[in-house]
């Protein structure tokens, strides 16, 4: 599922001087979003009425009101795993930020998988028509 948020909204409105960083890469449904207000929600069930904190693209957390959300089709592989003990489950392409700036999940934790992990993710990705960019790790 991805959010349009006000935030995203103005992001997008200034394309011409900054990259957005989504566009068909998700989160699962079940993935928890921190709402204003300190409450919590699965992605799946915020609607068009709920604020949600964002990152800025300062990397600021702003409030943003959600003005609309859709579901994308599951054509792509996804990836758990753990920080902080907390699971995240994303598209295996989904771009994190790190101190090296945005990377997709598969980069950040490639090295961390085994020989046998990533022959299955390779090949998960071939089943679904993705692709993986193995060079440029």
């Amino acid at each position: 599922m991805y959010l349009e948020t006000s935030a995203t909204k103005r992001i997008r409105a200034l394309t011409k001087r900054l990259r957005c960083v989504q566009g068909g890469t998700c989160f699962t449904a079940d993935t928890i979003v921190s709402l204003v207000g300190g409450l919590y929600k699965p992605i799946q069930e915020i609607t068009r009425s709920d604020s949600v904190l964002s990152l800025s693209s300062n990397l600021d957390i702003i409030k943003s009101e959600v003005y609309d959300y859709w579901e994308n089709a599951p054509v792509k592989p996804i990836i758990s795993f753990y920080i902080n003990g907390e699971t995240i489950r994303a598209t295996y392409d989904h771009k994190f930020y790190t101190p090296q700036g945005y990377k997709e999940l598969y980069k950040i934790i490639w090295g961390k998988l085994e020989a046998s992990q990533r022959v299955q993710l390779e090949l998960l990705c071939e089943q679904h028509g993705q692709t993986i960019n193995i060079d440029a790790l």
